[in-house]
């Protein structure tokens, strides 16, 4: 994810989180925190799509009408003033690029921002981020079908095709159930008894030095933190 934070002179209440948003580069940046709060530090974040690809030129608030901050008021009631933003506000040497590469020959077809394994059962493909991350992180998928199988993890590199060179790893078992499962280097470390449904997201995280796992229902969307599991 990629977060933009706004600080104001003076506190506001947060009105509309989710909805209300920041417009960069066509991407809404959406309003964080709780609805009712007082705070004068604004958060917003975009959850980083598959293949999403921004350039530095194109980083930037172009003005005060990319700003949507519906029913967000002061301690006066009064609305917050973007009218002094009157050119770009740069974001300087900031780009984005996430390509995702497949392994395993054509097993596995994609569709926009959807990948489908196409091409028979066994372990033997998989999409991989071209690039990595330093510090805190985490990746997030939504489940597209039931019945099938697949695992989303972290890894310091890859080295083949299958889960065994996942370092840590959730598991959207396509079985009976459709729960999850975690896995580290390989090894089924423990079943959850979480169930999981389409449209529903999984979500590894890494915190520090530790590892998590979460489970996200759809209602909830992608940027809510999720249950840990």
């Amino acid at each position: 994810k990629i977060k933009v934070t706004l600080t104001l002179n003076e506190a506001v209440t947060l009105a509309k989180v989710g909805s209300n948003k920041i417009m960069i580069a066509g991407k809404a940046f959406l309003l964080t925190g709780e609805n009712n709060t007082s705070t004068n530090t604004l958060e917003f974040v975009y959850t980083i799509q598959a293949n999403d690809t921004i350039g530095t030129k194109d980083f930037n608030i172009d003005n005060q009408y990319d700003i949507t901050l519906t029913d967000v008021k002061d301690t006066d009631g009064n609305n917050i003033d973007f009218s002094s933003i009157t050119s770009p506000i740069q974001f300087s040497k900031t780009s984005l690029d996430t390509n995702f590469d497949i392994g395993g020959g054509n097993r596995i077809t994609r569709t926009n921002d959807t990948y489908e394994k196409t091409s028979g059962a066994g372990w033997n493909a998989d999409v991989t981020s071209a690039k990595g991350f330093v510090n805190d992180g985490y990746v997030i998928a939504k489940i597209g079908a039931l019945g099938k199988s697949m695992m989303l993890g972290l890894s310091s590199d890859d080295t083949d095709n299958s889960y065994g060179s996942i370092d840590y790893a959730l598991y959207a078992d396509g079985g009976i159930g459709s729960k999850f499962v975690i896995y580290e280097n390989g090894d089924r470390k423990k079943d959850t008894g979480v169930a999981y449904a389409i449209g529903d997201y999984m979500k590894v995280v890494r915190s520090g030095t530790s590892i998590k796992y979460y489970h996200i229902k759809a209602a909830d969307g992608p940027l809510a933190k999720g249950t840990l599991i």
